[in-house]
């Protein structure tokens, strides 16, 4: 994912934001953080590969994202904002999915409950 010569890191606030038919996303290895409400949405986003590098989530950034099933959050990740999670069913009744939540997690934002342990999905953390 290049814009001209430039290398991305940062998917922007609202940048695929209700994109409906976007139905997965590999972000490169050079991405860092992902804006608030970058892919609120996107229902029918169904897998997602965040790079090692990514280390924020912003506010709403998955929202809505009902299809959204499985995915692994990387290690390098600290800061997992409000609502990020937040309507993503799929994640809810997808019993056999185990969420790891890294050590390096030190902020999870209000209203992410799909990972947060009051539905199906189960929390691991990594212990270095």
């Amino acid at each position: 994912m290049y814009l001209g010569n430039t290398q991305i890191t940062t998917v922007d606030n609202y940048a695929f934001q209700n994109c409906s038919a976007l139905t997965y996303i590999t972000l490169p290895s050079t991405v860092t953080s992902v804006g608030s409400n970058a892919f609120k949405g996107c229902s029918s986003l169904v897998s997602l590969t965040l790079p090692d590098g990514v280390t924020s989530i912003g506010d709403d950034a998955f929202s809505g994202c009902s299809a959204l099933a499985a995915f692994t959050l990387p290690s390098s990740l600290t800061t997992i904002g409000s609502y990020a999670f937040n309507g993503c069913s799929q994640l809810s009744s997808n019993t056999s999915y185990k969420l790891t939540i890294p050590q390096t997690v030190t902020s999870i934002g209000e209203y992410n409950q799909e990972i947060m342990g009051k539905t199906n999905v189960e929390i691991i953390p990594v212990i270095a």
